[in-house]
């Protein structure tokens, strides 16, 4: 009886912590739109002097900076180049999580910004997510905890009778 209570609470955790996974893709997304936010607002003054003096094209303001003689100058051009590598990526993360639900897991799972998704983490607020993904998520979630329980509650039994049979056997 009590190994079918804790089967119950094994499978009612991770149904929990599957359904809230969705949430917290959720909120990581939310913080990368808000970095890509602040580097396009970052860029934005010089991407105003690109347009004024370059045809509106960064790229000509970066190689402007970068080909002055003025040590400032031009480590202003490595850093505005910084800034726009930065927006690349952080924007191309941001795409690649408009996606499935599995794709998200996926992408997650191969690209995940570390710093990034510990931030998350730290200010996440657990919501239940009630889509169709979250749901499936949850029940799969719940599938994988009961399966490891049991892998568990099995090999523990399976080694306490290899102990047990080996101590009868001694002589």
């Amino acid at each position: 009886m009590f190994r079918s209570i804790v089967d119950k609470l094994v499978f009612g955790m991770g149904f929990l912590t599957g359904g809230m996974f969705p949430s917290y893709i959720i909120q990581y997304q939310q913080r990368l739109g808000g970095l890509v936010d602040q580097v396009r607002r970052d860029l934005g003054p010089f991407q105003q002097i690109a347009n004024q003096y370059h045809g509106g094209s960064l790229d000509a303001l970066i190689r402007h900076h970068l080909a002055s003689s003025d040590p400032t100058f031009h480590d202003e051009g490595a850093a505005i180049q910084l800034m726009a590598d930065n927006l690349l990526q952080l924007s191309d993360a941001y795409g690649a999580l408009d996606t499935s639900l599995i794709g998200q897991i996926i992408y997650l799972a191969t690209h995940i910004d570390e710093p990034l998704a510990r931030s998350t983490l730290d200010g996440f607020s657990p919501a239940f997510v009630t889509s169709v993904d979250a749901l499936t998520s949850a029940f799969v979630m719940a599938f994988l905890f009961s399966l490891v329980f049991h892998g568990v509650v099995w090999g523990s039994g399976s080694l306490a009778n290899l102990l047990l049979r080996r101590d009868h056997a001694k002589p």
